[in-house]
């Protein structure tokens, strides 16, 4: 008797993906067809005919890095996975006889279809647009397989770190809001800190280790300002090989976290409790930097350490407090634990102004 084997992908969830998806390919299609379009005529020289297609793709190429497929990415991640946040639907998703690695594979296809469309769609109409115009077609179509390369391992990228922060949530409208924090955070932090070091650390020079580290890890800002090019051909492809690979490892995290996802959870702010507590303290610790460089600008006590290291509690007690606030949807929030995490945050907050006070760090202080 032959064995009956089950498909690694369910067809019906992807045939309901890609039915329910055509709004989003469609106003992405569109999009490109009205950009292209600007970049047509912007990249158009009577004196320069030859590279008017190479220069097309290039336009393309780089507004797709650095704009379209960052947030493409993210729209299509949080469509396919908007059943999760509700715990309803997502409850009633799963009580069909389909496993999980089935659904999950089936929103991996869709959104690969999603992206295809479009892409080809441009280049169908790029390559139309130019032909029998007097540009140089092989240079040209080199330049068009750059801009699908270039926009492909983008889009892998976006694709993989939106479904992993979809993971982490129960509410949707926090999938693009952890999207965009994530992906600008670490070069905000680093430009923070260093100019905090430059100021009570006298003998601090800036390096070059703290600001890379901060644009390596944000990945939409460092694809951005890396896009280069080299005679009309894309030379950026490390970087973007790079975030391929991280994006592509955050879909296995991301499969992963889904496969242990509580569906009684939706709803809730951050849905794995192990993450709850990272994300409280990373939330205060972040207030305290930040809010505390506002009210230093804004009532001019940026050379006093104490003033700071009160700001900085300050603004981190009011971070803990409101992000526990949000996870229990309740004022009444306030516990040993979570005056125990605040005392974490303090202290660390205190060692880091002790360090910079004292030199801690090998420079010479005031």
């Amino acid at each position: 008797m032959m064995e009956s084997k089950k498909s690694w992908f369910n067809k019906a969830a992807l045939r309901l993906d890609l039915h329910n998806s055509w709004p989003i390919w469609a106003g992405y299609t569109l999009f490109w067809l009205v950009a292209a379009s600007f970049i047509a005529t912007n990249y158009y020289t009577s004196q320069d005919f030859q590279h008017q297609m190479a220069r097309f793709w290039e336009g393309c190429t780089n507004l797709a890095i650095t704009f379209g497929v960052q947030v493409y990415g993210c729209v299509v991640a949080v469509w396919l996975l908007r059943g999760l946040f509700h715990s309803r639907s997502a409850l009633a998703i799963h009580a069909l006889p389909v496993d999980r690695k089935q659904l999950f594979a089936a929103h991996l296809i869709s959104g690969v279809v999603l992206n295809a469309i479009p892409t080809l769609a441009l280049a169908l109409y790029g390559t139309a647009r130019f032909m029998g115009s007097g540009s140089d077609l092989v240079l040209g179509f080199w330049t068009l397989v750059d801009f699908l390369g270039a926009s492909w391992l983008a889009y892998l990228w976006a694709f993989g770190f939106a479904l992993f922060c979809g993971m982490l949530t129960g509410q949707l409208v926090m999938v693009p809001v952890l999207y965009g924090v994530f992906s600008f955070l670490s070069i905000s932090l680093s430009t923070l800190l260093d100019s905090m070091f430059r100021k009570f650390l006298p003998g601090y020079a800036p390096g070059n280790l703290l600001g890379d580290l901060g644009r390596w890890l944000s990945p939409w800002y460092s694809m951005g300002m890396d896009v280069s090019w080299n005679n009309s051909r894309f030379d950026s492809w490390v970087t973007m090989l790079v975030y391929a690979l991280a994006g592509t490892v955050l879909m296995g995290a991301a499969y992963q976290l889904y496969r242990r996802r509580p569906l009684e959870r939706a709803g809730e702010l951050i849905i794995h409790r192990p993450a709850r507590v990272v994300f409280r303290l990373g939330v205060a610790l972040c207030a305290a930097l930040f809010g505390s460089a506002f009210f230093q600008l804004l009532l001019g006590v940026s050379d006093s350490v104490i003033a700071v290291y009160i700001l900085m509690i300050i603004c981190g007690g009011v971070g803990l407090l409101g992000t526990r606030m949000l996870e229990l949807k309740s004022f009444h929030v306030i516990n040993f634990r979570l005056m125990g995490e605040y005392g974490g945050v303090a202290a660390a907050l205190g060692l880091l102004m002790v360090i910079l006070n004292t030199g801690g760090m090998g420079y010479v202080t005031r």
